[in-house]
């Protein structure tokens, strides 16, 4: 599968549990097992969007609260992803986009701390 864009941090972050799951997730397999804290509401329109461009197919359906849910299964791995933006993008951009994403403080600090490391071995 050809991928037409980088996934946003919400899409990221949703297919990143089921990248780490065992099998087909509903969406509420997903927000427990996330790391952050998700809305259902959310998780049903990632899971919507994801569905309809092709990132995740239906893997199965099970019984939650008395009630059937659908659950899904990525079209790609992890690996794949990353290295079909890998070949779309250059170093510098992709650099560039996750830099622009992060919301972490501390995490961009040691982006900083990396990028400053760098450049000192280049002087």
């Amino acid at each position: 599968m050809r991928m037409r864009r980088i996934l946003t941090k919400m899409e990221f972050e949703v297919m990143s549990v089921l990248w780490e799951g065992e099998g087909p997730m509903s969406s509420t397999d997903i927000i427990m097992a996330a790391p952050i804290e998700f809305k259902q509401s959310t998780v049903q329109a990632v899971l919507r969007t994801l569905l309809k461009e092709g990132w995740i197919q239906i893997g199965g359906v099970s019984i939650h609260t008395k009630v059937p849910a659908r659950e899904f299964v990525p079209v790609i791995t992890n690996e794949e992803y990353v290295q079909s933006m890998l070949g779309k993008k250059s170093g510098f951009s992709m650099a560039s986009h996750l830099i622009e994403k992060t919301e972490d403080v501390e995490e961009l600090e040691k982006l900083e701390g990396m990028i400053q490391a760098r450049l000192k071995a280049k002087r």
